[in-house]
């Protein structure tokens, strides 16, 4: 999942990146969460529903975004 992260932070085309974590909010290892800082990357962290509702409100605002869900 990561090489594949990477591959969409090399052409950011996006205002943000949604994290859905599952049914509860769960940490993002430190040397991600440092790497989207350095890119200068917007991002939230957040439970899989409430990306999921999330996504659906950006999506309606019109702005570009990427969703990395885990599903539950």
């Amino acid at each position: 999942m990561l090489k594949h992260l990477y591959l969409i932070l090399n052409e950011p085309k996006f205002d943000i990146i949604l994290f859905g974590t599952g049914e509860n909010l769960k940490t993002m290892p430190e040397f991600l969460k440092k790497y989207l800082i350095e890119k200068r990357c917007n991002f939230e962290i957040m439970s899989t529903n409430s990306a999921f509702n999330t996504h659906n409100i950006l999506l309606s605002e019109g702005r570009k975004l990427v969703s990395i869900l885990k599903l539950i």
